[in-house]
C-alpha cells in the first residue's frame, strides 16, 4: 500500500448533513445528494467543466456526517444544503480499498505520527479514484 503526504489548504464543501446513527446513514445522505445534485453542480470548485471532487466528511466530534462536492470558498448553499469549512492540514493519503484505513494507522503508528482530526473521504468523478486521508498536522 502506497502512502503519500499532502498538503491540502482550507476547503469548502456544500452537500446533505445528517447526525451519525445508524448502519446506513451514509448511504441516505449520498442518495439525497444524488437526488438534488443538479441544485450544486454549477457551484463545483473550478466550474461545472472541472471533475468534481466528492467529499464524505465527519465532525471532529463524530456525532454528524456530511456527504457533499468540494466547492468554491464564496459559495453559499442552496436551501436544504449545508456548507462545512475544512481547516488546513496535512495528510497521509492512501487509495481507499480493503483493509486501508487499518494499514494507514498501523503505518501512522509506526511513523510516530497522530491523528489531529477525522479520516475524510474523497472519489474524484473524472478519474474514478477513491482517496482516505488521515490528518495528521494543522496548518
Amino acid at each position: 500500500m502506497d502512502f503519500e503526504k499532502v498538503k491540502k489548504e482550507s476547503f469548502a464543501v456544500i452537500g446533505k448533513e445528517g447526525p451519525v446513527s445508524g448502519n446506513d446513514y451514509e448511504e441516505e445522505l449520498w442518495d439525497m445528494v444524488r437526488d438534488g445534485f443538479m441544485e450544486v453542480w454549477p457551484l463545483n470548485k473550478g466550474g461545472a467543466q472541472q471533475s468534481t471532487s466528492m467529499w464524505s466528511l465527519h465532525s471532529a466530534d463524530g456525532k454528524l456526517f456530511l456527504a457533499g462536492i468540494e466547492v468554491e470558498d464564496d459559495s453559499v448553499a442552496p436551501e436544504g444544503w449545508t456548507k462545512w469549512v475544512v481547516p488546513a492540514y496535512e495528510y497521509i493519503q492512501v487509495k481507499n480499498q480493503i483493509g486501508a484505513e487499518e494499514s494507514a494507522k498501523t503505518w501512522l503508528s509506526g511513523n510516530n505520527l497522530e491523528l489531529v482530526g477525522p479520516v475524510l473521504r474523497v472519489s474524484n468523478l473524472m478519474d474514478m479514484t477513491d482517496t482516505l486521508c488521515f490528518p495528521v498536522k494543522k496548518i
